[in-house]
């Protein structure tokens, strides 16, 4: 039944595969990317924008690569883009201290954001007609999501511990580390994708109109979840160096192991996701990312003595499971009554407004 079609498996892994990478990328310098740009000469705000940036770069960049023909219904060339900007942005950012030249960090990082534009592409993979049929589409982007939890959490984890590795050469020390380890791991994926990946080779061509309601209000959720994941992720190393004197590794360990705690969670939603509507889901995921805010806003009130530590680490993991929940549901929803080419619109504009979330959200969360 076309209903339930459902991606091959060894190249649903890649693609699966490719949003962990990108997550584990852009979060893996969280760490350390205060103590870098600032060993360089930057300043606090200089590192959200270092770790935001990517997002700007394939914000720009997106609705551009989307209307070129090999990126509207192939998705090789998208990973063959995504593996070599990722590699090289990686080398730079890693070069920057051995050059002593800190806008090299940033330069880095916006040739990452070329590669980051690949969120988009496969997001589009997981909801594509030609490969999902529509019962499925829940499952795959359930799938797509866990991924994506995964490589947030690993990323913080991943770079505290590389922070803990006694190297200390202008080559590899605990700043370049990160990018030199993201390099070497995104070489191995590309040669995968090259033996394992098996493109699309047919194509759909419905067309039905998006109600233009739903996808603001889905752009709109998809840009206030990103937000706020991104601004906890990065002031979560500031906040409880100063109120905890936890250092990176630390900080990342923090990050990494209550993200983790709340995978498992997650996890439930592929098996789940034909018993429970997309939008039960959505209003549950933002009602507990809600609820974390609103508990981290009421024991600051304007005396920080009020927090300690287990009610932080509890109010991290509350945000980062409800947020990364409703994250899988803005597109599923929407692509389920959409053909191609408004399917399409609406995923650039939920794609769109995730890119300004993150960057909106990195900066703010240093500031």
């Amino acid at each position: 039944m076309d209903e339930l079609r459902f991606p091959p498996l060894m190249s649903l892994c890649i693609i699966l595969s490719a949003n962990f990478l990108f997550n584990l990328s852009f979060f893996i310098i969280v760490p350390t990317a205060t103590s870098y740009t600032k060993h360089l000469g930057g300043e606090s705000l200089f590192s959200g924008l270092t770790v935001g940036v990517v997002t700007l770069v394939s914000f720009i960049l997106v609705i551009p690569l989307s209307k070129l023909p090999k990126f509207k219904r192939k998705y090789s060339p998208t990973l063959d883009l995504s593996s070599a900007c990722l590699i090289l942005g990686h080398i730079i950012y890693a070069l920057a201290d051995r050059t002593g030249v800190l806008y090299l960090v940033l330069v880095g990082r916006m040739i990452n954001g070329i590669g980051l534009t690949g969120c988009f592409f496969l997001k589009r993979y997981c909801t594509d007609p030609c490969i999902v049929g529509v019962r499925r589409r829940t499952t795959c982007t359930s799938l797509l999501i866990l991924a994506q939890t995964l490589g947030m959490v690993a990323g913080p984890i991943v770079g505290g511990f590389l922070a803990r590795i006694p190297m200390k050469t202008a080559l590899f020390n605990k700043n370049t580390l990160p990018g030199w380890f993201m390099a070497v791991v995104w070489s191995i994926y590309w040669l995968l994708t090259k033996v394992l990946f098996k493109d699309v080779t047919d194509t759909a061509d419905q067309c039905v109109v998006s109600p233009l309601f739903v996808s603001c209000l889905m752009s709109y959720t998809a840009f206030v979840i990103f937000f706020e994941l991104g601004s906890w992720e990065t002031s979560i190393p500031i906040y409880s160096w100063k109120k905890f004197g936890l250092d990176a590794f630390e900080a990342g360990n923090f990050i990494g192991l209550i993200g983790l705690g709340t995978v498992f969670l997650v996890a439930t939603m592929p098996a789940l996701a034909h018993k429970i509507q997309d939008r039960l889901w959505l209003a549950a995921g933002c009602f507990l990312g809600l609820a974390g805010i609103v508990a981290n806003y009421i024991l600051l009130g304007g005396n920080s003595g009020h927090m300690n530590f287990p009610s932080y680490a509890a109010q991290w993991f509350v945000v980062c499971l409800g947020f990364n929940t409703a994250s899988s549901i803005t597109l599923s929803l929407l692509s389920k009554n959409l053909g191609n080419k408004s399917s399409d619109r609406a995923a650039i504009a939920v794609q769109l407004s995730n890119y300004s979330g993150r960057l909106l959200g990195a900066i703010w969360g240093t500031a």
